[in-house]
């Protein structure tokens, strides 16, 4: 397990790894997603530009921004 992870009795969060990038544009396609954000953000296009912006944000050291990925904890047990 990384050391980047804060666990919780039912979740995990962590940094954003570039095997998200099919559930985050699953996610992204939701309608309730799209209610709340421009049409541009919905495209798979712009899903993959931020995921990678996720990983890249994850890699420095600024701690000025943070984008989590958020797993249940069965997936925590798998990703171990």
């Amino acid at each position: 397990m990384s050391q980047d992870s804060l666990i919780t009795p039912r979740l995990r969060l962590r940094n954003f790894q570039a095997e998200d990038l099919p559930q985050y544009i699953a996610m992204t396609q939701y309608r309730t997603y799209q209610r709340f954000y421009p049409d541009e953000d919905g495209t798979v296009s712009k899903a993959n530009d931020l995921v990678r912006q996720f990983i890249v944000q994850s890699n420095g050291t600024s701690g000025s921004a943070y984008q989590l990925a958020i797993c249940t904890r069965e997936s925590a047990r798998r990703d171990s």
